[in-house]
């Protein structure tokens, strides 16, 4: 019987220390929004990091991932770091360093293929009259590592892309609106 007390034990400690050795639980960093004014979005990983020469831009990813833990969807933000409140996203060109980057956003999907990504279908910041693309950090933990926020984004096709044959459900034109997130600082 002192066997199974000392498996039920070290388990136990293995796992409340999970996190202190770089186990995250991921599960408690999510984002939803609205997709196109109808249906629900959920990114089951959202992380970021901080780059630049002195840290001071933060690149957020919102990752929706299958099953095997492969990226199919993301929307990506870089913006600058420890601004509390709303920074207004304009469309730029990717490409280049993150760090040299302006605030902004985009959003890819990825292949189907099981074991390798087949493709990508991107789009690109569509800079809508009468719509504001914005996101707002509402709190950022003492430590640096957590972030919590808002956002809404307009998504339009990059010209060159070929979303319809990765995911034909997926319009010209993606509008995401009422977005939450908490994030998690994380790695590659």
């Amino acid at each position: 019987m002192k066997p199974i007390y000392l498996f039920i034990w070290s388990a136990l400690i293995l796992l409340s220390s999970c996190e202190k050795y770089g186990m995250i639980d991921w599960g408690r960093y999510r984002s939803t929004a609205t997709l196109n004014g109808n249906k629900e979005w959920t990114a089951n990983k959202c992380w970021f990091d901080y780059y630049g020469s002195r840290g001071d831009v933060v690149y957020l990813l919102l990752d929706y991932t299958n099953n095997h833990g492969l990226v199919r969807e993301r929307i990506a933000f870089v913006f600058y770091r420890d601004i509390l409140g709303t920074t207004l996203l304009k469309h730029e060109k990717r490409g280049g360093e993150i760090a040299a980057r302006k605030p902004s956003s985009y959003f890819d999907t990825f292949g189907e293929d099981l074991y390798r990504y087949t493709g990508t279908g991107i789009y690109d910041l569509f800079e809508k009259e009468g719509f504001e693309n914005y996101i707002r950090i509402d709190r950022i933990s003492e430590d640096g590592k957590e972030i919590e926020g808002v956002y809404q984004l307009a998504f339009v096709i990059s010209q060159g892309s070929r979303p319809p044959e990765l995911d034909p459900s997926r319009p010209d034109t993606l509008i995401f609106t009422d977005g939450v997130f908490k994030a998690r600082q994380g790695d590659w």
